[in-house]
C-alpha cells in the first residue's frame, strides 16, 4: 500500500490509472518495457511529481494523454482517438498541438494573442518558437484553447 502525497480531489483521472497499474503491482514490469524510471514513475502515481511530457508520450497508449490534465471531479472532454504513432521519442515540434499554436500565432501577433488569453508572452514565445517544450503546467492552462492531447500525436 501506498500513501498519497496529493490531497484526494487533487487527483488525475491518468494518475488513478497509474495507481490502479501500482494497486496491481504491475508497475516494475510497465515501466521496464517503457524504459521509464520505476521511482519516478511510482511518485507521478502517488502525487509527489507532475508527469513530464516525455512520460506521458511514453505511456499514451495505456493512459490516453487528456487524462492527466483533468482531476477526477471535473468533467473530461470528449476523447479524440488518433492513428497509431511509432515515434519512440517526443518532439513537440511536430505535435497537432504545436501547429495548432502555430496557426493561432499567425492569426493574430503572438504577443496579442498571449495578451488575450492571459498568458506571459516571453514563455509563449519560447515554445512557439521551437525553443522550448510546454510544462505540464502550460499544456494544462492551454486545455481550453488546445486539446491536450494534441501536443503528444503528430499530424
Amino acid at each position: 500500500m501506498y500513501r498519497l502525497l496529493c490531497k484526494e480531489e487533487d487527483i488525475t483521472h491518468g494518475q488513478r490509472m497509474l495507481m490502479d497499474i501500482i494497486d496491481k503491482r504491475k508497475l516494475m514490469e510497465l515501466c521496464r518495457q517503457k524504459g521509464l524510471s520505476f521511482s519516478y514513475t511510482y511518485q507521478v502515481g502517488i502525487g509527489g511529481k507532475t508527469p513530464p511530457s516525455p512520460m506521458v508520450y511514453t505511456l499514451r497508449d495505456i493512459v490516453h494523454p487528456v487524462l492527466w490534465y483533468y482531476k477526477e471531479s471535473e468533467s473530461l472532454p470528449e476523447i479524440k482517438e488518433y492513428p497509431a504513432d511509432t515515434s519512440d521519442s517526443w518532439n513537440y515540434q511536430d505535435s497537432i498541438g504545436f501547429y495548432n499554436l502555430q496557426k493561432e500565432a499567425e492569426t493574430t501577433s503572438l504577443k496579442e494573442w498571449s495578451l488575450r488569453h492571459g498568458f506571459d508572452y516571453s514563455t509563449i514565445w519560447f515554445i512557439a518558437a521551437g525553443k522550448r517544450p510546454p510544462s505540464y503546467y502550460k499544456i494544462k492552462a492551454f486545455r481550453d484553447i488546445i486539446y491536450p492531447a494534441d501536443w503528444f500525436y503528430c499530424l
